[in-house]
Order: structure tokens, then C-alpha cells, then sequence
């Protein structure tokens, strides 16, 4: 029985590898709305955060009720305002969600009457199209600017949101991108490799911007297993390792200094997340913060994997259905991600929250993190190195 069981385990690693080996096989988040995931560079970038603080999406020239305290969003361009004004909803702002898990998770927290949602997305037009389709009341959320990959966009959000005075009471760290193709590393307006730019220093600064808007709230990070080379699907070459940070430390492609690999760039980047998750942990729950992450399972159909061949889109769902049985929806992903946001019990702070099964029946459990992941002095390095690339 033993030799039998072993067998079966050799013969799933034996296919994921080869999975991974013909087609760049991993496991995470949505990326972030960048249409067929278009090069950044500091040209488009620069445009893309040329619209003046305060623009919003058409949702936003509706008057709603949320957050806390009583201000005005005005649009420059277009002569638009909503007044964020008192009303006993609680805000919660999402990054990447334009598509995907975060639109889900914007859908169902919207959908409970007890959330007004703040999509923090690159794309106005995206992002309003898919609330649409899903049916969202457009009084139940706003749609703003935010491009992750300059640091520049990053600040005017923030400047928004203060301005507003509206202090959110969960912010979900959802957006992230892999280009499983590229040869050569894509920067950002600010000259980062594009998945450790985005993914990790963009939500750095942004949380650290609003860090006295969230002392009393929760912060969230979206996940991958592959972060975790411990794990059946972390195994999977090329495996995350961040190594002493030194490469990040001089701002090379990748974290540890080797050559650059676009599938080890988004691991790394996804290992920095629960570093900072970690690290969030230790400084700020004792005033109140509720920090953790989640690892939704495995959303083979989402659009991370867009770029894939039709052979791989049609087989790999089936593969994680029945062989790793990790296999869930986009929706399913999303109700996770609100429940985490939202549920009294998942409120414990320093957590990385994963589920027991595939559907809306399974409960969750706190989920093992790689060994770099619970290094503190590791922890402690990436802030500081964090803090001095984008100067705060």
C-alpha cells in the first residue's frame, strides 16, 4: 500500500513537472488590468498617471454611502464629485479588480449591504464592463485609478483617498502579474523588475501610505502555494528562493541576484508578500490591525493563465480537479477573499488562510508558509530594503 501510494505521488509530480516544463505551469492571483499584458514603460506609465487626482470612473457621479466620515472626490477633468458621506457601511479597497478574484470579491461584498467597495484598478473601462456583467449595484462601489507599476499613481491614489478622508476598513492586496513567456525582465515606470515592482513594492508603499487609515483594520494579501518550495506545487521547478535580498538590494531582475526567470520573479514576489504580511504581524496588530493572507486554491480558468496554449487552458483545469484536487472557481475564489475580509472567524491577524476543498462547503484552515517566509530576520531586511526603493 505504501509503495503504491508513493507510486502515485512520483507519477503526479512527474506530470505537473511536465506541465510546468512545456508551459510554465504555476498557481496564484489574477493579474492586474493590463489588457493582453502589455509592456510597461516609463512613457506609458507616465500617461497613465497624468489623469488628475480626484478622476473617476462613471460609477463614482453616483452619491453613495460609505466609509466613515463626511467628504467630497471631485474629477477634474470631468466636472464630476461624490460625496463619501456617513451611512454605516464599512469601505473596502481592492487592487487588481478590474477582473477576476477581486471583481468576485467585490461582487459578494457589495452584495451583503454592509460594504461600499473601492476598485483600485489601471483600467476605468475594465473595470466598469465587469462590474456590469456581474451585476453590481453601481451605487455599491467606486472605481479609481491605480497603477500599481508607478509609484508616482500610487501616491495620487493615496492622496485621493485621504483628501476623502475616508479611512477604509480593509484593504485587499490582490493585483499581480507573470509574463511566463518573457526573456527578458519588464520594468516599471520606476526601473523595477515588473512582478517585484508591482506585486510587492507597489502594495508596500501603498499600505504604508495609508498605515494611519488602517491601524483599526485589516489588511489581506492574495497568495500562491508555489510561494512554498515545501509545498506539492512550490516543488515545481523553478522554485521561489530570495537568498540574502542582495539582488534586490541593487535593484537587479531578480530578488537573489541569479539570472532572470519570470516564473521564479512572480514566486519571489508572492514569498516577499507573505513576508510583509508577517512583518505587518509583529508591528502593528497589537494597536488593532488585522494582517493575513489567503491561498484561495488553485484558479486554473482565471485569467493568469491567458497567455497559455488552448491545450493547456482545456487540460490543467482538469488536472487540478482530480489529481492535486485544489480546482475552484473564480467566484469561489472571491467568496474566500470576502470571507477573509469580512468573517469574525478570520479575524486572527498573522494568519495565511487556505480551504480544506474546492467548493463553497469547504472551511478554512491556517496554511503552512515557506521556510525563507518565517525567517524574521528576513522579514525585518526586505522592510528596510522595501522602504529605501521607493523612499519612505
Amino acid at each position: 500500500m505504501v509503495r503504491g501510494t508513493a507510486s502515485a505521488l512520483s507519477a503526479v509530480a512527474c506530470v505537473a513537472c511536465l506541465l510546468h516544463n512545456v508551459a510554465g505551469f504555476v498557481v496564484g492571483p489574477t493579474p492586474t488590468a493590463r489588457g493582453s499584458f502589455t509592456r510597461v514603460n516609463r512613457a506609458s506609465s507616465a500617461a497613465a498617471v497624468s489623469r488628475a487626482p480626484g478622476t473617476l470612473a462613471p460609477a463614482a457621479a453616483a452619491r453613495t454611502q460609505v466609509g466613515h466620515a463626511s467628504a467630497v472626490l471631485r474629477s477634474s477633468s470631468a466636472g464630476r464629485e461624490m460625496t463619501m458621506a456617513a451611512g454605516g457601511k464599512k469601505t473596502c479597497i481592492i487592487t487588481g479588480a478590474s477582473s477576476g478574484i477581486g471583481l468576485e470579491g467585490a461582487k459578494f461584498l457589495a452584495a451583503s449591504g454592509d460594504w461600499h467597495v473601492i476598485l483600485a484598478v489601471r483600467s476605468f473601462a475594465k473595470a466598469e464592463a465587469g462590474a456590469k456583467d456581474l451585476g453590481m449595484d453601481p451605487s455599491t462601489y467606486t472605481v479609481m485609478n491605480l497603477d500599481l507599476a508607478s509609484l508616482n499613481s500610487v501616491r495620487n491614489f493615496v492622496a485621493e483617498i485621504k483628501a476623502a478622508k475616508v479611512k477604509p476598513d480593509a484593504l485587499v492586496c490582490n493585483a499581480a502579474v507573470w509574463h511566463p513567456k518573457d526573456k527578458k525582465p519588464r520594468r516599471t515606470a520606476d526601473g523595477f523588475e515588473e512582478a517585484i515592482g508591482v506585486n510587492h513594492l507597489g502594495h508596500f508603499l501603498l499600505v504604508n501610505l495609508l498605515m494611519d487609515e488602517l491601524k483599526q483594520s485589516r489588511v489581506v494579501f492574495i497568495g500562491t502555494e508555489t510561494h512554498n518550495p515545501g509545498s506539492i506545487a512550490g516543488k515545481i521547478p523553478p522554485q521561489a528562493h530570495l537568498g540574502d535580498l542582495d539582488g534586490l538590494a541593487k535593484n537587479e531582475p531578480m530578488i537573489d541576484g541569479v539570472k532572470y526567470e519570470p516564473t521564479k520573479a512572480y514566486k519571489d514576489s508572492k514569498v516577499c508578500n507573505v513576508l510583509m504580511m508577517r512583518e505587518m504581524n509583529k508591528r502593528y496588530s497589537s494597536g488593532g490591525m488585522v494582517v493575513s493572507a489567503l491561498f484561495p486554491g488553485c484558479i486554473a480558468e482565471s485569467p493568469l493563465f491567458r497567455e497559455k496554449r488552448g491545450w493547456f487552458r482545456a487540460g490543467f483545469p482538469v488536472f487540478q480537479k482530480f489529481v492535486t484536487r485544489q480546482l475552484v472557481s473564480v467566484e469561489e475564489a472571491g467568496r474566500r477573499m470576502a470571507d477573509v475580509v469580512s468573517s469574525d472567524k478570520l479575524s486572527s491577524s498573522g494568519t495565511y488562510w487556505r480551504w480544506n476543498g474546492q467548493d463553497a462547503e469547504a472551511t478554512a484552515r491556517e496554511n503552512v508558509v515557506s521556510d525563507e517566509a518565517m525567517d524574521e530576520a528576513r522579514c525585518e531586511k526586505l522592510w528596510q530594503i522595501s522602504s529605501d526603493l521607493v523612499g519612505i
